[in-house]
């Protein structure tokens, strides 16, 4: 049993020796947990104390404690406690993050310790645990996880400035930790990354609690300064025990469909068909999350109306109260100029839009065309719809011609005349924007 009666308790000065006494009893069978030595230390000890943390370490040898605003804290044993909360710039910040300096008298919320620089434009926090974010203004610059892996933000946030690189060169790896962020459930820390496994273009981000993001390009995009052609998704704790090499994550992207052509000898094309290519009809075309599987050369569909969804780039006139298109005009896609204009001419006491003596949509609109319900911003010339056995749902279809998107996320493909079947893989992909912003993969 260890005994300290010595010293004053608390802020009170008043106290005397006497009036405070500290007991931990040791000779139990049960060593004191973590949880125990923290409350123990909650508050301001007496002098003398050291010889109890002495004792302590001999229970857990690998922790280390730091007198802080808070009490006596069990921190992180690879920590370097220091006296020091305030540097002159942004890299000696980020110099000091990256070797776990541990302003201890700067603790926080009793969890963690807070440095930053003159302008606050970059702050370092070390948690207890040994985990830490630094941030620059309020986007994360780098994480370090429970586990000790440095992990770069490698989204853009700012220029001019306020841009900032990370001087953090030693670390692990690169994440677009913004987005990450946002797509975290209730609960789930970035912190909790265990590990990163790269291969065949994509990262699988590991968490503690099982799940998992793959993070990957699409070689179909179009990449600007809004568009960077990354997208990202979620894998189940079961899905990611499955996952022996990165082509198994990228093989949840594959329809059936795919992977039944292919057995059949065909292959995946990311790329604009050639002529020639599309005459062989081996060629799977690729566009974003949609693939493109060649039909026969004779195949027609059949019982099915063939829509043309409507794109921009067609001008059309008024003759006698209806609104016609050009008499000629390329072959590609097209919508009104305004919604209820159509391609070809227009009955305007009843809003129906006709081509060739079919009926077309009154608009491409999203709502109207059954290829715009199933296929959203890819814009085919020709679309046939393959309808449930009610007669009404859209499950699937077919197209040809071109097949364009209307936010140009990709390059326009031409499948000619020939009919090619439209499937995806229906999982929920997001496309990551520059600044940490996300939208469905589409």
């Amino acid at each position: 049993m260890y005994q300290q009666t010595s010293g004053s308790y608390g802020n009170d000065n008043n106290q005397t020796n006497n009036d405070v006494e500290i007991r931990l009893d040791l000779s139990g069978p049960k060593h004191p947990t973590a949880e125990d030595l923290e409350a123990f230390y909650a508050a301001e000890l007496p002098e003398g104390i050291g010889d109890a943390i002495a004792l302590l370490d001999e229970i857990q040898p690998d922790r280390k404690w730091a007198k802080t605003a808070y009490g006596w804290k069990l921190i992180h044993p690879d920590y370097e406690v220091s006296g020091k909360a305030v540097y002159a710039s942004q890299t000696e910040v980020a110099k000091a993050w990256r070797e776990m300096k541990f302003p201890a008298h700067e603790m926080t919320r009793g969890d963690n310790a807070a440095m930053w620089n003159s302008g606050q434009s970059m702050m370092g926090r070390q948690n207890v645990d040994g985990s830490g974010r630094l941030m620059h203004h309020r986007t994360i610059a780098a994480i370090r996880t429970h586990n000790g892996l440095v992990i770069n933000n490698d989204e853009d946030w700012a220029v001019g400035r306020y841009s900032y690189v990370s001087p953090a060169p030693r670390a692990h790896g690169e994440l677009p930790l913004t987005s990450l962020d946002g797509f975290l459930q209730r609960g789930e820390r970035l912190e909790d990354i265990i590990g990163i496994r790269a291969g065949s273009g994509v990262k699988l981000v590991e968490f503690s609690q099982g799940f998992g993001y793959v993070i990957g390009r699409d070689k179909t995009a179009n990449v600007t300064r809004e568009n960077t052609g990354r997208f990202a998704f979620r894998l189940d704790p079961e899905e990611m025990e499955n996952i022996r090499v990165m082509e198994d994550a990228l093989d949840l992207l594959t329809p059936t469909e795919v992977r039944e052509a292919e057995a059949e000898g065909m292959s995946v094309y990311e790329g604009r068909p050639s002529l020639w290519a599309l005459r062989r009809g081996n060629q799977i075309i690729r566009q974003g999350e949609w693939f493109f599987i060649p039909m026969d050369e004779d195949f027609e569909p059949e019982d099915v109306p063939i829509f043309k969804p409507l794109s921009q780039g067609v001008l059309t006139k008024t003759v006698d109260d209806v609104e016609q298109a050009p008499a000629s005009f390329p072959a590609g896609n097209y919508e009104p100029t305004k919604v209820g204009a159509g391609l070809g001419i227009r009955d305007t006491d009843t809003g129906v839009t006709y081509y060739d003596g079919q009926i077309l949509p009154l608009s491409f609109g999203f709502n109207h065309s059954p290829a715009s319900a199933l296929l959203g911003r890819h814009v085919p010339r020709d679309f046939a719809p393959i309808y449930d056995d009610d007669g009404e749902t859209v499950i699937g279809g077919y197209v040809r011609g071109t097949v364009r998107h209307t936010g140009g996320d990709h390059p326009m493909i031409n499948l000619r005349e020939r009919w090619h079947r439209v499937v995806t893989h229906g999982r929920e992909v997001a496309s990551l924007a520059r600044q940490g912003g996300r939208r469905r993969w589409d």
